[in-house]
């Protein structure tokens, strides 16, 4: 199939790309009473998702036997500013770009809960919520590296207190 018969959809050819996903998450719960009326809650749940982009392909024939024979590699660049240059037809000159699509995304939640029953029925509840979210492009970063990043995210805190009270008829 040449060039100019290949399926063009808006403008832009379909491609394949591969991609390597790094991803870690961890969850951890306490529960903790201190006392029969008192008692104390934490919640915390660290996540992150790499994501590195590679071999960009398009498909020249998609009934090949040997699969390798399906595709042709782009010849790519990362640009200065940024994006992605990819050279189809091997001239040197970029035939279409696109943004960098590798990916680092971090983010810490965690709840803390302290209740008290301070008459029989009656609780009064101590809510703090924190959550801290980021990404950045420092895709070959090493989770912990990536983890790292977290203490420059600006974090969400949500404070409250509940309180119940049993009325007895």
């Amino acid at each position: 199939m040449k060039l100019s018969e290949r399926p063009v959809k808006n403008n832009i050819f379909i491609g394949i790309v591969l991609i390597f996903i790094s991803e870690i998450g961890l969850t951890f719960r306490m529960s903790l009473n201190i006392t029969p009326e008192f008692s104390v809650q934490y919640y915390a749940s660290p996540f992150i998702s790499m994501g590195n982009y590679s071999e960009y392909k398009y498909v020249t024939d998609p009934e090949a036997e040997n699969y390798n024979s399906r595709f042709n590699l782009y010849d790519y660049t990362l640009a200065g500013d940024g994006r992605i240059r990819l050279d189809e037809n091997g001239d040197n000159i970029t035939d279409y770009s696109t943004g960098d699509p590798d990916f680092n995304f971090h983010q810490f939640r965690s709840n803390f809960v302290a209740k008290w029953e301070y008459r029989l029925g009656s609780f009064i509840y101590f809510v703090w919520s924190g959550e801290k979210t980021g990404q950045n492009d420092m895709s070959g970063a090493s989770l912990s590296e990536s983890y790292k990043q977290l203490k420059d995210v600006y974090p969400n805190n949500i404070f409250l207190i509940k309180l119940n009270y049993w009325f007895s008829l």
